[in-house]
Formats: structure tokens, sequence, C-alpha cells
């Protein structure tokens, strides 16, 4: 049974082969070489693939500038991550702030090289009684605060770099947040330092599974969730305490959410070597969920979650896009703020400046909505329901 297009397998094929520190794999005949770049980039990872793709072909020569800037871009920020991280976390340490790099900044030190393993943003958990100096050191080294709030500010500098400083892993309302609520209880302090912590493996690999389940269950995540989740497990299953670890899924409803996690990472970067032999429903429903649509999901997978979750009419979700809430508008207008009164105004004048001056942003909002219908609607139930979602 063949589950995976061309691309989609031979992609994985790579993934592979790049994690083993294997030399290459020739390209399967009919393989859209455009189409595997395109995967590659939204999966965000053409650092990965790159070498062992060209160690065996030739690429075309219509498109191998294309690979060539695409791999050089995603190299250089990795390594312009790296140095920008670094210095950010030494200043916290000098400024006496509390502080624990979170997710892919982490698990990329697993990676046969680091530079294997890029994000869009880097996450840092710090002490949240040191806003003023955290916030300080972030403006020192060059950065401009581009949002604030929830469980997490967002700092920016040019020309790439995002970093999120979360004063907590999850948003209160979040039901996985409970799981971290002491977490700085819990964090081991970094040999040579005083205040840069780092997780337990345990806590590590809960985060790991609450941050994917999350994603997975709102907009979607991509492959390299699972990627991640394989390297972990290869360096440290034998050192979890299994124990602790079930108690606390089991207490968010995520422990065979977890073992299908583990279970799709080993089939498909170690069990087997050509995936379309697999004949798995669990692996085949949540790898192409993976594959599907990119690293961070889709608008559309978003707009099904609400859906599902609230039981929301699409008139409704549409409704919600045009009628912000009270929090969100104040955001852009200002004179808003402490005024709620004036809010039904404040949605006639959006709508002008919207209707008038932007009339294209209208289409692209309401799109994702139109085009959802009752068959996405059911698969996106069926994945959540076979993926062990709750």
């Amino acid at each position: 049974m063949h589950m995976f297009s061309i691309e989609q397998s031979y992609l994985i094929t790579l993934i592979r082969s790049a994690l083993r520190g294997g030399e290459g794999v020739v390209a399967p005949e009919g393989l859209n070489y455009i189409k595997l770049y395109n995967l590659a980039c939204s999966q965000s990872v053409m650092q990965m693939i790159y070498l062992p793709l060209t160690v065996k072909n030739v690429l075309p020569s219509t498109i191998v500038n294309y690979y060539e800037e695409a791999y050089g871009k995603a190299m250089a920020k990795s390594v312009n991550q790296d140095i920008e991280v670094n210095i950010i976390m030494e200043e916290l340490e000098r400024a006496g702030v509390k502080h624990m790099p979170l997710k892919g900044f982490v698990i990329k030190r697993l990676y046969p090289t680091p530079l294997m393993r890029t994000s869009c943003d880097v996450d840092i958990l710090y002490d949240s009684t040191c806003y003023e100096k955290m916030n300080s050191v972030l403006l020192q080294c060059g950065y401009f605060q581009n949002s604030k709030g929830g469980n997490h500010d967002v700092y920016y500098k040019q020309p790439i770099m995002n970093i999120e400083m979360h004063n907590a892993l999850f948003n209160l309302e979040n039901k996985y947040s409970v799981l971290f609520s002491d977490i700085w209880d819990r964090v081991v302090l970094c040999g040579g330092k005083e205040y840069e912590y780092r997780m337990t493996v345990d806590d590590f690999y809960l985060h790991l599974i609450t941050h994917s389940a999350k994603h997975f269950d709102n907009s979607g995540t991509g492959i390299r969730s699972v990627m991640d989740l394989y390297l972990f497990l290869k360096k440290y299953r034998n050192e979890l305490d299994r124990k602790y670890i079930n108690n606390n899924l089991d207490i968010v409803g995520l422990r065979k959410f977890a073992e299908n996690f583990e279970y799709v990472s080993n089939v498909l970067f170690d069990t087997f070597d050509d995936i379309n032999t697999i004949n798995d429903e669990t692996v085949e429903v949540i790898a192409k969920y993976l594959l599907s649509f990119g690293s961070y999901g889709s608008a559309k997978n978003h707009l099904a979650s609400k859906i599902n979750k609230n039981d929301n009419s699409k008139i409704k979700i549409i409704a919600k896009i045009v009628f912000l809430n009270y929090q969100d508008m104040s955001k852009t207008y200002k004179w808003l703020k402490g005024r709620k009164y004036l809010l039904p105004l404040a949605w006639i004048v959006r709508a002008f400046i919207v209707i008038f001056t932007r009339p294209a942003n209208i289409r692209k909002s309401i799109k994702p909505i139109t085009d959802l219908n009752k068959a996405y609607i059911e698969n996106y139930q069926n994945v959540r329901k076979i993926s062990g979602i709750i």
C-alpha cells in the first residue's frame, strides 16, 4: 500500500540518512525536485536533506540555485541563532536573571551536527519576577519588543532574529500548564553557572510531548516534532522515569498521544527503510498529517480545531474575526483602552478602514473558512482520535 507521495517518501528517506550519518540516497524515478524543494522548505529541513541529496544526485540546472540558496540561508540562520542566544544568556547571567533555553535550542545538540536543526525563533524561559532586568538585557543586545502578552514576549533583531522570552511554559488557561506550574523547583543548575538552568530529562520529555500536542491539536505541526522525539529517546530512553512521566501524562490525558508519537518516530526513522512498505493506520494518519501542512500547520487546521472544540459554525467563526474582542481591539486602537463602551464604534472604524484600504485582507481571512467542508472537518476529527489527543 502506497501511503505517501514520492516526494514525501524520499524526504523521510533523506532525513533518515542524515540522522544516521549516511552518505546519501539515490533519487527515485519520477521524483519532482520542485515539489521536494517546496516540501523541504515548508518542513524546515533543507539543511538536513541537502547533503544526502546532492552526494548521490545531480540536481536539475533549473532548480539547483534554489536548493543552494535555501541551504545556505538555513545554515547561516542556525549559526547566527547560536551566537545571539549565547550572548543573551551571558548577559542574563551577568544581570542575575534565572533563565533556561527551551525546545529546539537544546534538542539541536542531539543532532549529528547542531546546524541540522533550525528554528523560526528561539525560546527562553526566565524568572517572571525579573521582567525589568530581562527586558533591559534584550534591549541592550539590540532587540526591540515586537509583541507583549500571554506567557511570552517576542523580541526581534534585524535581519532574522526572533526571541520568545517566556514567563511560563504555557498560558494559565492551557490545560498543560498544570504540569509546569512549579518548574523552577525542579530544574537543574548548569555547571559553572549561577543563573542558567536546564530541565531534568523527564520534564524535558513532558515539555516535548505537551508542546507537540498543543500545536498538533491547533494549527498542526511538522515532521520535526517526531525527529526531535526520536533523537531525544535515542539518547535518554533508558534514563527516563516512566512512572513519573505516565502519571503526569495521565493528568492531562496525553499518554496515548505520547505512545503514538514515540511509535511513529521509531517507525519513520529507525524500523523501516521504505515507509511505503508500512501497513499501519496510526503511522499513516499521523505521518501524513505531519507532512501535509508544514512546520507550523495551516490556517484551515486552526479553524477546524476551533469548530471541533467549540462546536462553532462558520458564521460564528467569521463573526469572531470581524468583531474582535476588547483586548485585541485595544492593541490596535489605543484610544479604546479604559473605554470599553466605545467598542462598537471601534468595530465600525475598523470595518471602514479594512473595506476601503485593505479589501484583499478580507478575502485572505475569509477564504480558509469558506474552503472548510464537512469532509475536511471529519478528517481532522479522525486524526485527533487516532493520534490520542483528548
